[in-house]
């Protein structure tokens, strides 16, 4: 009779009822308590925050050191090249910092005149600027005078409150440029020391870690993994860097062909700001709108806007797809949240590095990791990647 009822029940043998067995009985194990996941779940949320915090209460510190380390990736081939021609790393990286320092030196002395013009001229270009911009708001002037007369009677006769008027003391002022004269100054020490360390040292610090490992394959391992990011990361910081300088030099160029002011400045920044991707396009076409708008009539500020658009929508969606490739693209939605987080922490500075860093992560997670379930936010749609750490490991 037994054999008719399922095995989830027993028999009670006093009372003569069936009774259902427990479900820890029955896989011979308790269930996980939810307490314990959610202190799991909130134990990453804290840590998260925790490591947020840090990054950004030691901006000082760690944003020289992330800067560095983008830019040795982006200078190491070079250090590889003197080293065939017998040239020491030390020597090489030497030569190398001095000379990015130099080149940086060179772009801000050439930018200084059209800078200082520009700051020279923007009083009265603000001034032309909103003598336009008052002649736009004349239709809508009833509906402001309106709004007023609704606001003093809701006011009734009652006086103001008086405003208060608070005076900054000098000293506080001259104390806060003295910090962050003192914070950059430590900063720019942090980035020439981390540089020229990574630029000189980095074999040195990559044999000391590939001897700890006991096998000879798994060192030869490491070194090839090791080369093959250092080539993919420092390839895509270079060609994103070439692509910003003549993008920089197409909207300069078609600045200067409208008689726009000072086009070199316009593209200097043109091509700094467009290492953040979405926000920084956006940010330079309102700045050379508004420029025109002081320098021009509404139809040709229009039209200088429309330049930089131009260009620029012609590189995003042509020119670096077809010269960076698929095995490069990012997703956009982790690229505007890196840009978001980054620029929180680090502020411009972040925002400029959120995208290299974001690249690094990528290559790194290509080659060491799996594409699991993380792919589907750090790779566009349809793309698949391919593990080559894994792959090859497994051919060994």
């Amino acid at each position: 009779m037994n054999d008719h009822f399922s095995p989830d029940w027993e028999a009670d043998s006093e009372s003569h009822h069936f009774v259902e067995t427990p479900p820890e009985t029955r896989e011979g194990k308790l269930p996980r308590p939810s307490t314990e996941r959610a202190a799991h779940i909130a134990a990453i949320v804290l840590a998260v925050l925790a490591t947020l915090y840090t990054f950004y209460f030691a901006r000082a510190i760690l944003f020289p050191i992330f800067l560095a380390v983008v830019i040795a990736f982006l200078l190491r081939p070079l250090i590889r090249l003197m080293q065939q021609i017998h040239i020491p790393a030390v020597v090489g990286a030497g030569v190398l910092v001095a000379g990015f320092f130099v080149i940086i030196a060179m772009g801000v002395a050439s930018l200084i005149g059209p800078a200082s013009q520009w700051i020279e001229d923007a009083p009265a270009m603000l001034s032309d600027l909103k003598s336009d911009v008052n002649s736009l708001r004349q239709p809508f002037e009833k509906i402001n005078e309106a709004g007023a007369e609704l606001e003093e009677l809701a006011n009734g006769d009652k006086n103001p409150a008086a405003l208060e008027v608070q005076i900054e003391e000098p000293q506080r002022s001259a104390d806060t440029v003295l910090t962050m004269t003192t914070s950059f100054l430590i900063g720019t020490v942090i980035f020439i020391c981390q540089l020229f360390f990574l630029l000189a040292y980095s074999d040195q610090v990559l044999d000391g870690a590939v001897g700890m490992l006991p096998d000879t394959r798994d060192k030869q391992r490491v070194r090839v993994l090791f080369a093959e990011v250092e080539a993919a990361v420092s390839k895509y910081l270079a060609t994103y860097t070439v692509i910003n300088i003549c993008l920089g030099i197409a909207i300069g160029s078609g600045l200067w062909l409208i008689g726009m002011p000072n086009p070199a400045l316009w593209g200097v920044m043109a091509a700094c700001v467009n290492y953040v991707p979405y926000l920084g396009p956006m940010v330079g076409i309102t700045i050379v709108g508004v420029v025109g708008l002081a320098s021009f009539d509404v139809g040709m500020a229009i039209f200088a806007a429309g330049i930089y658009v131009l260009i620029n929508g012609l590189e995003g969606n042509f020119i670096t797809p077809m010269v960076m490739g698929r095995s490069m693209s990012l997703n956009p939605i982790l690229i505007f949240l890196s840009v978001l987080v980054w620029g929180w922490i680090w502020g411009v500075g972040g925002a400029l590095i959120a995208v290299p860093l974001l690249a690094i992560y990528r290559i790194v997670y290509r080659h060491f990791t799996e594409p699991r379930a993380a792919s589907l936010l750090l790779y566009p749609a349809s793309e698949v990647p391919e593990p080559a750490a894994s792959a090859s490991l497994a051919k060994s």
